[in-house]
């Protein structure tokens, strides 16, 4: 039996856990297989912790924990920005200074827009310094759903029309609706014949 390393470059991702890696080899007499599990991670990790969707006018407080992985201690910079129907409500954080495999927690305060759709918050983290390498700038983007705070509203009506005659259709009434949304409408007539 003959063992071989052969190095292997995979392309992942921004993803930090457990991989479980499989490998087979075989010829024309014989086969072989083999797996084993390896732990990856940044060297900083950073995760958002936020709703799964926001009502347009809430705000919340969000919290980015941001761990150090290396065994140097790190200052880094954190710029946050906000787009879509998501905006930010405080200053940018000051540097952290973290020392090795030590984590903090930043709190974000955000408000949600009006509207109907997404809004995305973005973090770039600056100033990894690891020995022998030139790290670029770390970027992260997470995505809330934001959402009235209310279900979907049908309106039913219904007339008579005289042959020959007219039908208007009634206008929603000032704050039924969301300011700048389209409505959807539709028509359904019926003819009696007697």
């Amino acid at each position: 039996m003959s063992r071989a390393k052969v190095p292997l470059r995979l392309p992942i991702g921004d993803f930090n856990g457990e991989l479980r890696v499989m490998a087979q080899a075989w010829t024309a007499e014989d086969f072989g297989s083999s797996e084993s599990k390896v732990i990856v991670a940044a060297p900083v990790i950073a995760e958002l912790n936020q709703p799964r969707f926001m009502a347009g006018g809430d705000t919340s407080r969000l919290t980015l924990d941001v761990t150090n992985l290396t065994d140097k201690p790190q200052t880094l910079t954190i710029e946050l920005a906000a787009s879509g129907l998501l905006e930010l409500v405080s200053q940018q954080p000051a540097p952290v200074n973290l020392a090795p495999g030590v984590r903090t927690t930043l709190f974000i305060p955000v408000r949600a827009k009006e509207g109907f759709g997404e809004g995305e918050l973005q973090a770039t983290l600056t100033g990894l310094n690891l020995p022998g390498e030139t790290l670029p700038a770390q970027h992260k983007q997470w995505k809330i759903g934001i959402r009235p705070a209310w279900p979907a509203q049908t309106v039913n009506s219904g007339t008579v029309l005289q042959a020959g005659g007219n039908l208007a259709c009634a206008r929603p009434k000032s704050g039924e609706l969301l300011a700048g949304k389209r409505c959807r409408g539709s028509c359904c007539l019926a003819a009696n014949r007697r």
